[in-house]
C-alpha cells in the first residue's frame, strides 16, 4: 500500500480526508504550529521532508509558491530519500 505524505499548512484538509477514510498517513510540515494544530488520530507527524520521504512510498506536496516546492526538494535529497533521481 502506498503511504502518502502531505504538508499540513496548505494540505490539512486533504490530510484530514485521507486520515478519516482510514488510510495510513505520514504528514509533514516544517511549521511546529501547523503540526500542533493537526489533531487527527493515527497520523505520523514529522517536521523533516527528507525523513518523511524515507518513510513513505509517495509524496503529495501542497505548497503555495514554486519556490516553496524547490525548497521542499532539498536540492534533490527528497528524491534520493524516495529512491529516485531528481528530475532534470
Amino acid at each position: 500500500m502506498c503511504t502518502p505524505s502531505l504538508s499540513l499548512c496548505t494540505g490539512a484538509p486533504i490530510a484530514r480526508r485521507i486520515a478519516r477514510c482510514g488510510f495510513e498517513l505520514v504528514a509533514c510540515d516544517i511549521s511546529a504550529q501547523a503540526i500542533a494544530n493537526f489533531d487527527e488520530p493515527n497520523v505520523c507527524l514529522l517536521n523533516d521532508p527528507v525523513e518523511t520521504a524515507r518513510r513513505v512510498d509517495a509524496v503529495i506536496a501542497c505548497v503555495r509558491m514554486d519556490r516553496d516546492l524547490v525548497a521542499l526538494t532539498c536540492g534533490g535529497a527528497l528524491f534520493e530519500a524516495l529512491g529516485r533521481e531528481a528530475p532534470s
